[in-house]
């Protein structure tokens, strides 16, 4: 900022392994948030080192990178970041041209008769369904959600979560304040407090 270096994170030190899921947890401000769009490829812009299958992302191209985030990766934003003007089914289209499998997802989160509605007209909780189907939409092995569950009513969000866990992807990693979901998909848990790793389980 202005020059200046801020902060945020302060001597992360973490190991991701195949078919692990990850609980991030913490106050506010702790830095949950950014240490998911890190991990996301979302923010490069940090110090130190970011390992993804032994490789430096420092040494992978710009090409690289954009095929992970587009073949391996997805991202359920707390703001959603979803194309207000166009269709929920447009919108699922953006990251698959997998039809069945979106019509699939659809079913699961309650959303088969919205798909042709513009995003606009839909509610805030249609809104974070429709976040999370379009991930879930994706051919995506690693599965990032920022509160993805806030909205949601806990019958539903167990049935998203049972998805998730039967679904082919290795990695769910999850910032949230709501603890009871920890349990739901055997969880590694790490919680944050002023950018540091305040406790982690085994």
């Amino acid at each position: 900022m202005k020059n200046k270096k801020l902060q945020i994170l302060d001597d992360i030190n973490l190991t991701i392994e195949d078919n692990t899921n990850l609980f991030i947890t913490g106050p506010s401000g702790a830095g949950k948030s950014t240490l998911l769009k890190i991990l996301g490829l979302i923010d490069p812009d940090f110090d130190g080192s970011y390992l993804i299958n032994g490789k430096d992302i420092k040494s992978y191209s710009k090409k690289d990178l954009r095929e992970i985030k587009k073949n391996k990766f997805a991202f359920v934003f707390q703001e959603y970041v979803l194309l207000e003007e166009e269709s929920l089914l447009n919108n699922l289209k953006f990251l698959s041209d997998d039809v069945d499998k979106i019509l699939e997802i659809s079913k699961v989160l309650e959303l088969e008769d919205y798909l042709d509605i513009e995003v606009y007209k839909l509610s805030g909780g249609q809104r974070q369904r429709a976040a999370i189907a379009r991930a879930l939409s994706s051919p995506c092995e690693i599965l990032f959600a920022d509160e993805s569950f806030n909205s949601l009513d806990k019958e539903l969000t167990n049935k998203i979560l049972t998805y998730i866990k039967n679904s082919s992807i290795k990695n769910f990693i999850l910032v949230s304040h709501m603890e009871e979901l920890k349990d739901s998909l055997k969880f590694k848990t790490i919680k944050l407090d002023k950018g540091k790793i305040l406790y982690s389980d085994k």
